[in-house]
């Protein structure tokens, strides 16, 4: 918890939505906010201007993420 209150209070990287989760990061008012979820909804925007290569996408993250967890089984 201390960790979090000095980040609150000390950490900014001058990129707005960063800045702000990271200012409400332990907070009950605060939304949770994860990288999948960020790329995920960016997918989406990408899927609804250009079908192609939105599916695209989907289809490589969906495979690097299962690429990575058989290295990191097999290693």
């Amino acid at each position: 918890m201390e960790i979090r209150k000095w980040a609150r209070n000390n950490v900014r990287t001058g990129l707005s939505s960063i800045d702000t989760a990271i200012a409400n990061w332990g907070l009950q008012e605060g939304q949770s906010w994860t990288i999948a979820q960020q790329v995920e909804n960016k997918i989406e925007t990408i899927t609804e201007e250009n079908p192609s290569l939105g599916n695209f996408l989907e289809g490589f993250v969906e495979g690097f993420g299962d690429g990575f967890s058989d290295f990191i089984v097999m290693t």
